[in-house]
């Protein structure tokens, strides 16, 4: 006699690992003039009960709109968590605390 009954497993997510797929998102997004600047995104994990709660603070590049930039990192960070870790109910929060400037390119614009 064979068991036709499935038991569907658990897989478990550390918490170190969704922080580390949440950074990455929210550095595909801001792009290489954050890297430049030396400047990551900040990336702090926590639980409502079995739901992960994501909260990341980033820098903007002026004159780029903070809620723009804001919307465009949480909509990455859903995504990428959502296909790395199978998590389609996380909470993410960010916050654009502060701009930098693009570098000038072609040299002075003032003499």
């Amino acid at each position: 006699m064979v068991d036709d009954t499935v038991v569907s497993g658990e897989t478990t997510v550390a918490d170190r690992a969704l922080a580390r797929i949440a950074e990455h998102g929210a550095r595909s997004v801001l792009g290489h003039l954050a890297a430049a600047s030396g400047r990551q995104a900040k990336v702090s994990l926590g639980r409502t009960g079995r739901v992960p709660r994501v909260d990341v603070r980033v820098r903007a590049v002026w004159p780029e709109p903070a809620a723009q930039v804001a919307r465009r990192v949480a909509d990455r960070v859903r995504s990428d968590l959502g296909t790395y870790a199978s998590l389609d109910d996380c909470a993410v929060d960010v916050l654009v605390d502060g701009y930098d400037v693009a570098p000038v390119r072609g040299g002075r614009r003032v003499r």
